[in-house]
């Protein structure tokens, strides 16, 4: 029977850090050691990084953020007290565990999930010296942190409108099957980054193995996971019903099919959403999924450089269907100024009209 020790944990904390997040580099210890080439700590007893540390905290722009608990692991840290994990840590865990189970706001992205990990994964050692509470506590933490939901920055305050879109495709196309419909949502955001540098529905598609997938959209039609804001649902609940049925052509699996609920009311949409919505069901809605994937596979796609770039192709081929690698838009503009001035406005915008959103919704609840 193999055993859990320390070199296995460790390629699997490497290959997370490089395959699902993106992470380009991996360091040998030494380098990084006082008087190492490339020196990050003044002397071994420094466990935490400080400078890196509060840096990286404040880039997270937690929802809800603990900044006690922040707070806490700061500057315990800062007066070199060995039980610094032991007394913040438990804070931190309270306010996302249980905040989440009382239906408090919740909200993480992946950098944050990590970021929870290697928190919990640094208390291993310290707290336990028997390997099996070590295997249990680490299971726990990976757990946890895979199970922290994460809701793209916009996606309750333009929920309306992402509703208002997938009605319009089910109601313009017959039998529109989960996977069209994504692949669909995503063609027409690309097309709208490219004519106006912004999107119309702002979801953060995932690079999967069949294609860009809005993973949360995905997750809730398959699997009916619907996000909260404190006591507000995030859901197409009011727009769509779902229909499932057995596959005709791979007994044993289901298949997933979008119909409308409601009037298709497209009065939310400006004229030129209005317009690119039917110009991308005139193009693309007469082609299966299949086609659909196959076109969005092709070579210098988005998709396809993702794949290059983060070398997803063993991991799609070899081991799952998924990543956490996300496409980036901004590929698109890149070399047009106008147009990212255009997204920078309009992020800037959403930003602000998401927090007075929010507010509003912690006032109502």
């Amino acid at each position: 029977m193999r055993t859990l020790n320390e070199d296995a944990i460790e390629y699997a904390a490497n290959n997370l850090f490089t395959t699902e997040l993106g992470y380009t580099e991996i360091i040998w210890g030494p380098e990084i050691a006082p008087e190492g080439s490339r020196m990050q700590e003044r002397e071994f007893n420094e466990v935490v990084l400080r400078g890196r540390q509060r840096h990286s905290l404040r880039r997270m722009r937690l929802v809800k953020t603990p900044s006690a608990a922040i707070g806490m692991i700061v500057a315990n840290t800062k007066q070199g007290r060995k039980d610094a994990m032991k007394t913040a840590l438990p804070g931190l865990i309270e306010r996302l565990f249980w905040g989440s189970l009382k239906g408090k706001a919740v909200t993480f992205g992946q950098k944050t999930n990590c970021f929870c990990f290697v928190m919990l994964f640094a208390c291993w050692h310290k707290l336990f010296h028997n390997e099996t509470k070590r295997v249990l506590f680490f299971v726990f933490c990976f757990i946890f942190t895979l199970k922290i939901k994460t809701l793209p920055m916009f996606r309750a305050l333009l929920n309306d409108k992402i509703g208002t879109v997938v009605r319009h495709f089910a109601a313009q196309i017959p039998h529109l099957s989960l996977t069209k419909l994504l692949k669909l949502l995503y063609i027409t955001d690309e097309m709208a980054m490219r004519k106006t540098g912004t999107p119309i529905t702002w979801l953060e598609y995932r690079v999967w193995k069949r294609g860009p997938v809005p993973a949360e959209i995905y997750q809730e039609i398959k699997y009916g996971e619907k996000m909260t804001i404190g006591s507000h649902l995030v859901s197409l609940d009011n727009y769509i019903q779902i229909k499932r049925q057995e596959s005709p052509r791979r007994p044993g699996h289901e298949e997933v099919f979008i119909e409308t609920k409601g009037d298709d009311d497209l009065s939310i949409l400006s004229g030129y959403e209005v317009e690119l919505l039917n110009l991308v069901i005139k193009q693309f809605g007469s082609l299966n999924a299949t086609e659909l994937i196959d076109f969005l596979h092709e070579e210098g796609s988005l998709w396809h450089k993702a794949v290059q770039e983060h070398k997803l192709d063993t991991n799609f081929e070899l081991f799952q269907n998924t990543s956490n690698c996300i496409i980036d838009f901004s590929d698109l503009i890149e070399d047009d100024e106008f147009l990212k001035m255009a997204a920078q406005s309009a992020f800037e915008s959403l930003a602000f009209h998401k927090t007075l959103y929010e507010i509003k919704l912690q006032q109502d609840a």
